[in-house]
């Protein structure tokens, strides 16, 4: 009991911690406080300083440094296409967007692999999928198409990551590791975009928080709960983000949720209901 208690808990503190993330970034973005190429790259040297810092503390010396070149571009598609995309979504339709993207790469992906999925797996699944599609059947908030596609690339760059960050024995070490190997790619697209840097010190102090805490110690967190739960569980886990995402925005930035999104994230969530149920059932046995 002790165990599934506290997977459970660490698996709501790193979705918590991605909520955390999306509203950051929107804020920073829709206040135009940090430009989201500023933003990429403060978040990104956030983390590594943060995790820097921990790793010294607990082991006393970071070599050597961990991770693999796949996991650090997959980080980086995710970190710059999530910022471009907050331009144009608000926080909740951000997250939904995201992580049902996600859903969907991580159960395709272990369907290829055949696994063998559970039919408590297969129903939570499609409630969630059926949710994520609904809510982009017309009506929807599409009126910022390239936010969408960017977010959608994000979700796929986000899967990629937690898929090959399964079985990690030092999810610290391999956290800080990707976080390396990202930031080049990251400086040389806000290079690009220099024309479009510009940043104020609240912006930037949002960008550290994403980074530091939210992303260092967040995706570190993930890591490890990717130890102790299979593909599809923690692809529709993550579907709890549009929810906390939605909260946060509306209680913090004053932003509107339509009916629609309310139908689907009750969609979403009782697929994750189903999903949670089987994870208990198995760790029973």
């Amino acid at each position: 009991m002790a165990a599934i208690l506290k997977v459970f808990v660490l698996t709501l503190v790193s979705v918590l911690f991605f909520a955390a993330n999306s509203l950051l970034n929107r804020m920073a973005i829709e206040f135009a406080l940090i430009d989201p190429y500023s933003f990429a790259v403060v978040r990104v040297l956030s983390a590594v300083i943060g995790l820097f810092c921990i790793i010294k503390l607990s082991r006393g010396s970071i070599f050597p440094i961990q991770g693999n070149t796949k996991s650090g571009l997959a980080l980086a598609g995710y970190i710059i296409a999530f910022s471009i995309a907050y331009q144009h979504l608000n926080s909740g339709v951000g997250a939904l967007i995201l992580f049902a993207v996600v859903q969907l790469t991580m159960i395709t992906a272990s369907i290829l692999v055949s696994r063998e999925i559970k039919s408590t797996e297969l129903i939570g699944a499609i409630l969630a999928l059926v949710g994520f599609c609904y809510f982009l059947t017309p009506s929807s908030n599409f009126n910022a198409p390239f936010s969408i596609m960017a977010m959608m690339f994000s979700g796929a760059c986000w899967a990629l990551y937690s898929l090959w960050g399964q079985s990690i024995a030092t999810p610290v070490a391999h956290t800080m590791g990707n976080f390396i190997r990202c930031m080049p790619v990251i400086i040389f697209v806000c290079l690009l975009n220099y024309k479009s840097i510009d940043f104020t010190i609240a912006g930037f102090l949002l960008a550290v928080l994403s980074g530091l805490v939210c992303s260092g110690v967040g995706y570190s967190i993930w890591y490890f709960v990717l130890n102790h739960i299979n593909t599809v569980q923690a692809a529709t886990v993550q579907l709890l983000v549009p929810i906390f995402a939605a909260l946060l925005g509306w209680m913090l930035l004053d932003e509107y949720l339509s009916a629609k999104f309310y139908v689907s994230t009750f969609l979403v969530g009782s697929g994750v209901v189903v999903i949670s149920y089987s994870k208990y059932t198995l760790l029973k046995k």
